[in-house]
Parts: structure tokens; sequence; C-alpha cells
């Protein structure tokens, strides 16, 4: 864990540092921005599967549960990786048994998708040749998935132990492969919080199966929930000069938000704290947009957006915001009246 933390910050921190020098020329410029924001992924998801094993530890992971058409997230998937895996030369397939009337069921399409792509992810890490395959079988009141390769395979005595933190299938070979050993508890834990179960088959050196069920909850189509907002596309939805209150005690993202809202806004206010962001937008009620950080002192984003929603009863939707700024890193834009976006940074 030390090791794939340190790795990426190595990445970042060095290269960083080699970019002060005056003598470098366009093509090393890129190539080493093109390193830092690979590490910067890479520590990331690092991050976000540390939360992860943590929330779902902790009993804190919550289950959205809505329409979801697993035909397409089966497809999706396929789509996704195919270039990768073609490039290892890796035949990849899938089977989707169900029609399509009968594939849209209950369930979180967030944490299903999570678990389909760890899965197929930990195929590709250890499958050199050959080929892999992905869907599903319908078994009477659940839905068993699939994610079957023809790698390095599991030794009997180590099946078990591939599910716990920190673990990995080649642990006991002590060749050392890039990830933290969580991708498989993660998705363990969060197949059993869907209602299954998860398994694995397996031959060392031919391969090997892994198995989850989830229930077959069938959707209708009246009742179908769907997440995924479509933004508003054409030069009417395009939105210019923004007046912007950016809310945040942390002088570099302070600084990034800045950068990226100056596309739409020439005129920028700023404030480090809750109070500070209240009295702000008290002393100027034509602000179109609040940017606000959760955690601050004196008062956090909480509650600085309460107060200003006693003086400020607008409502705004989020598909009117540009594209620029339903992007930027670690903003969330609220579905609540008036347009105030809360970031956990």
């Amino acid at each position: 864990m030390s090791h794939e933390i340190r790795t990426p910050m190595n990445g970042i921190l060095g290269f960083t540092q080699l970019l002060k020098d005056q003598e470098l020329t366009g093509d090393e410029q890129k190539k080493y921005i093109c390193i830092i924001e690979k590490s910067g992924k890479r520590l990331l998801n690092i991050i976000h599967d540390i939360v992860d094993i943590s929330k779902i530890e902790a009993g804190q992971m919550e289950i959205s549960i809505t329409g979801t058409n697993i035909n397409d997230q089966i497809e999706n998937i396929y789509d996704f990786f195919i270039s990768e895996v073609e490039k290892k030369g890796i035949r990849l397939s899938i089977k989707n048994p169900l029609p399509a009337k009968e594939a849209t069921i209950k369930t979180d399409r967030e944490k299903l998708d999570s678990i389909l792509t760890n899965l197929v992810n930990n195929a590709m890490k250890y499958t050199g040749t050959g080929s892999i395959e992905f869907g599903y079988e319908k078994k009477g009141k659940y839905l068993e998935f699939y994610v079957k390769d023809t790698g390095i395979g599991i030794r009997e005595h180590h099946k078990e132990i591939i599910f716990e933190r920190f673990r990995q299938g080649n642990d006991l070979t002590k060749q050392f492969s890039e990830g933290t050993g969580l991708g498989l508890s993660i998705s363990k834990g969060l197949v059993e919080l869907l209602g299954g179960r998860m398994r694995v088959e397996s031959e060392f050196g031919h391969g090997a199966t892994f198995y989850f069920t989830i229930p077959y909850n069938v959707e209708t189509e009246k009742n179908i929930v769907y997440n995924d907002a479509s933004l508003p596309t054409g030069e009417e939805h395009h939105v210019k000069n923004l007046k912007i209150l950016i809310a945040d005690d942390d002088k570099d993202s302070e600084i990034l938000l800045t950068m990226i809202v100056k596309k739409i806004s020439s005129d920028i206010l700023n404030a480090r704290t809750g109070v500070e962001a209240v009295e702000a937008f008290r002393n100027n009620t034509e602000i179109d947009l609040v940017l606000m950080d959760i955690t601050m002192p004196e008062m956090n984003g909480y509650e600085a957006t309460r107060q200003i929603r006693t003086f400020n009863k607008e409502s705004s939707q989020p598909g009117e915001l540009p594209p620029e700024l339903l992007t930027a890193p670690d903003v969330n834009l609220s579905t609540h009246p008036a347009p105030i976006a809360q970031s956990p940074a």
C-alpha cells in the first residue's frame, strides 16, 4: 500500500520539479505534464478505493436503486475496454441472453458498473494471451454475472485470500503487480450490499472465472427512473458573463476554480470562510453562481448555504450551466433551488 501511494506521488513531485527547468523543449514539457496527469489519476483511484472500502466496512456505503438496463451496461463496458484489450492481443466477448424487455431491473447502476469494471480490469491484469468473456445468466430469482479469463489462474488454497484487503492473486509468487489489492474486496462488499454473493472458480495456470449474483427485480417501463441527465446543447444554452462567487479556504483550489470559470465570467468574487461567503452574497445579490467548499473555518459550506437560502429563493437548474463547470474537478452541482455548487475539497 505504501508503494502504491508513493509511486504516483514520486511521479507528480519529481516531474513537477523537472518542469521548472527553463531549457525544456515544448515536447518535453508536454511529456512531463502527461506523466503528472497519469500519476494524479492513479493516486486519485487509490484514494477512491480506500474511501470505498472504508465506507463498506463502516456500513456507510449508500445504495441508490433505479431502473437499470443490464444489456446496455454490459455493452458499454465492452465498448470501454475493447480497444485496450485488443492492444494486448486478447479476445473480448460478452453474453447478453435476456431480451430487451426483460433486461431492465431494479438495482444500483453505479455499483453494478463498478463491480463489473473491477473484475474485467482484474482479468486484463492477469491475462497475457487468450480471451476474456463476461456477461450474465438468469437463475431463478437471481442474475448470475461472470467474468471469465484464460490468465494465470489461482491456486486452490488462495481462493479466499484474494478477497481480503490489500491482497493480490500473485501474492503467492511474490511478483509485484500494480494495484492496491482492494478491487476484489470492494467488489465483494458491493455485491453483498446489493443482496448477492461472489465466488471464484479457477485452476492454477488455466484461468479463472469470477461469479456474483444480484436479485432479479424486474422494473416495468413506466416506473423506470434514469439517473443520467442530458445536458442541453446549442448556442442558446451557452452561458456567458456570469457573476460568480468562489468560497474556498484552500488557496490552490481557489486558483484552479478561478482559472476554470474565467471562460464564462469576468466578474469573480472570492471568500475564504463560510461567514465571508454569506456576507459576499448578502452584499451582491446579483451573483449568478456560488461554488461552495464544504469544509471551511468559522462556518462550513452547508450552514453558509442554509443562511444564503434565507434571503435568496431563486431557482436554477444545473442543466443551464455550461459543460466547463459541470466537469470542474471535485465540484458537484446541486439540484436545490438557486445555483449553489458544493465541493467536498
